[in-house]
C-alpha cells in the first residue's frame, strides 16, 4: 500500500495519525465512532521528551501534588504496548517509587536546604513520595523542642498517631512519657520522631524502600535539633541509626553514634506493653542515657541497692 493510500485508510477510520498503527497487520474489526480523544503516539513521545515520565512539576520546596487518574489503553487505538505505556506514564502525573532506586526523587539536596523544622514541614506538606501516601490520613514529622538535649525516635505513626497527626500518643505515648520523666525531663523538653512519616496500612512495619524514601527527612530533623543523645525505639529505628541487622536484645543497652551523635537502642513503648517483664531492661538503658545527661550520681545508688530513683516507670494512670 502506498503512503498516501495508508493515510487515506487511516483517515476513514477515524484516526489522525498513520502512527497509530499496530504493528499487527489485520485491520481493526469496525470504524471508530469518532476520533480518539486521548494523545497521539508522537504527541506522547513529546511529551516523554520534554520531561521524565511519571514526574509532574510543582512548585519549589513543597511535596509532590496528588497522582491523577491516567487514560485506558482504549483511548489510544492501534497503539503498541510500548506507546501505550509511555502516554500512560505521562499522564498520570507523579508515580509513587517502590523500590529504593527510585528514591532519587526525594529531593535529598532539595530538604538539606531546609533550615527550621517549620521549613521542613512545609516541604513535606502534601508529600506523595511513596504508597504509603495512599492510604495515610496525616503526615506525622515530629513534635518537641527544637533544641532538645534528647531525641527519641520511633518506628512509624499507628493508627492514633495517624488520626491526631502527633508522635507516639494513646497508651504507647503514656508510657513514653513516664520514661521521659524517669530521665528527669518532660516530654516538651524531648524531640520525637519516627523513622517514617506515614502510618503503613495495618501498622506493618516499614519497608526498605519506605525508610529510605524518608531517610533524608530524619536525617535532616536530626541536623536541624542536633541533640546531645539519640535514643532508638525498637528495632526499624535501631537498625536505621545503627545500620547493624542483629537483634535489637543484642544491641539494645550499648551506645552506638549515628551522625556524630551518640545513640542508646532500647525497646519501644508498645512493646513493653506487650512486654511488661522487659520494663526492667528498658529502664537499665534509660538510667545509661540519664547518667550521660546529668552524671553519673544520677544512676542510683552507690552501693548499687534500690532506691526510689532504681524502679522502672510504671505507665501513668489515664486522665
Amino acid at each position: 500500500m502506498k503512503a498516501r493510500d495508508l493515510i487515506a485508510y487511516c483517515r476513514e477510520l477515524g484516526w489522525t495519525d498513520p502512527l497509530e498503527l499496530t504493528t499487527d497487520p489485520s485491520p481493526p474489526t469496525g470504524p471508530s465512532t469518532g476520533p480518539s480523544t486521548g494523545p497521539t503516539s508522537r504527541q506522547a513521545a513529546a511529551q516523554v521528551g520534554r520531561r521524565p515520565a511519571g514526574r509532574a512539576p510543582h512548585p519549589a520546596g513543597r511535596g509532590q501534588g496528588a497522582a491523577v487518574t491516567s487514560p485506558g489503553s482504549s483511548d489510544l487505538p492501534g497503539s503498541s504496548p510500548a506507546v501505550e505505556h509511555a502516554a500512560a506514564k505521562t499522564a498520570s502525573g507523579p508515580s509513587l517509587p517502590s523500590t529504593p532506586d527510585a528514591t532519587a526523587s526525594t529531593g535529598a539536596s532539595d530538604v538539606a536546604r531546609c533550615t527550621s523544622l517549620e521549613e521542613l514541614a512545609h516541604f513535606l506538606d502534601g508529600c506523595q513520595r511513596c504508597r504509603l501516601a495512599r492510604t495515610r490520613r496525616s503526615l506525622v514529622l515530629g513534635e518537641g523542642d527544637p533544641d532538645a538535649r534528647v531525641m527519641m525516635i520511633g518506628e512509624g505513626p499507628g493508627d492514633e498517631e495517624d488520626r491526631t497527626g502527633r508522635p507516639l500518643v494513646g497508651q504507647a505515648g503514656q508510657l513514653l512519657d513516664a520514661m521521659i520523666l524517669a530521665l528527669g525531663l518532660t516530654r516538651e523538653q524531648v524531640y520525637i520522631a519516627n523513622v517514617i512519616k506515614c502510618r503503613p496500612p495495618r501498622n506493618r512495619q516499614p519497608k526498605a524502600d519506605e525508610t529510605a524514601t524518608c531517610a533524608p527527612f530524619l536525617d535532616r530533623q536530626i541536623d536541624l535539633v542536633r541533640p546531645e543523645i539519640i535514643v532508638a525505639l525498637g528495632r526499624p529505628a535501631t537498625q536505621r541509626l545503627t545500620g547493624s541487622s542483629r537483634p535489637l536484645g543484642a544491641l539494645r543497652g550499648s551506645w552506638a553514634a549515628y551522625r556524630g551523635l551518640p545513640v542508646l537502642p532500647t525497646f519501644h513503648p508498645a512493646y513493653l506493653l506487650c512486654n511488661p517483664a522487659d520494663k526492667r531492661l528498658s529502664w537499665d538503658d534509660l538510667k545509661l542515657v540519664r547518667q550521660r545527661l546529668h552524671g553519673p550520681a544520677s544512676g542510683g545508688s552507690a552501693s548499687g541497692g534500690p532506691t526510689s530513683s532504681d524502679q522502672p516507670p510504671e505507665q501513668p494512670p489515664r486522665s
